[in-house]
Order: structure tokens, then sequence, then C-alpha cells
């Protein structure tokens, strides 16, 4: 395990986040109703469906699939290194919002499919699994962004 964690880690040191993920990644947030979503993502009409949370339509509204950004079709770390990167972009735009968020990066490893999602840790409406081993079919990283403590991965 130690060796593909630093396999990634070398993929991170070398890619560059791709600018259509960037200028996403650092897309200004908007409320929709009691939701916080990225405005690049929203499209203006939706509201909260009837029957969904706030925190449902933040982690609905607010995933993207990494490789429909990308102009050319990247697999295994090179496209986990682009989602790594985005949802690292994407905390510290957060971070300056103020609001305690949770980003979620998924790989399946079957499929090779990344995606990045985040949502506001509401104590009242908790979304996934709050311990990242309790995924049992895919990788999954968290972040926790607290305005008060900065970014972390849990």
């Amino acid at each position: 395990m130690a060796e593909r964690w630093e396999k990634l880690r070398q993929q991170l040191k070398e890619t560059v986040l791709i600018a259509r993920l960037q200028q996403l990644a650092g897309g200004r947030p908007v409320r929709v109703g009691d939701a916080l979503v990225s405005e690049l993502l929203w499209d203006g009409k939706g509201q909260i469906f009837q029957g969904m949370d706030a925190t449902e339509f933040e982690a609905w509204t607010n995933k993207i699939h990494i490789a429909d950004y990308l102009d050319a079709a990247l697999h295994g770390d090179a496209l986990l290194a682009q989602g790594v990167l985005y949802a690292q972009a994407l905390a510290a735009s957060l971070l300056q919002v103020g609001t305690p968020t949770r980003i979620v990066l998924s790989r399946d490893p079957d499929s090779d499919e990344v995606t990045v999602r985040f949502f506001v840790r509401r104590l009242d409406s908790p979304w996934g699994a709050e311990d990242p081993n309790d995924y049992l079919l895919e990788e999954v990283i968290q972040w926790d962004i607290d305005p008060e403590r900065g970014s972390r991965v849990p």
C-alpha cells in the first residue's frame, strides 16, 4: 500500500490541474434556499426537490465526473491526480466561504471513474459515511473544511 501512495504522490507532483477544472473550482458558491451550490454547476432554474433536504441537493448538484472536464482521455493515476488537484483547489475556494463543508472524492476501481462533490456539513442532516473506510466498493478521500480550523483530510 505504501508503494501505491508513493506512486500517486509522485503523479501529483508532476501534474498540473487543467484550466477547466481550475475555473470550476474557483466558481462562486450561491445559495438556493438553504443549499450552497456552485454557480457554475447550477442551471439557475432548479430548486430543492420535494422530499430532498439541502445537504442531499448540494451533494447531487455539486457532483462532477472528472473525465467530463478533460480534453483528452486520462486513466488510472493520471485521472485520479486531476480529481485530487481539483478537490484541493475547491477546498481552498470553499475555505473563503466561511461555512463548514465536506468534499468527497470517490474512485470506482472497476470503472476507473473519479467523481468529486461537496456539501455543507450539518449536524441535523448528515450525508454519506463519516468514516471513509465505510465505503466498501470505492476508494474515497474526504476533505473537511472548517472556517475556524482550515481544511484537512480526516
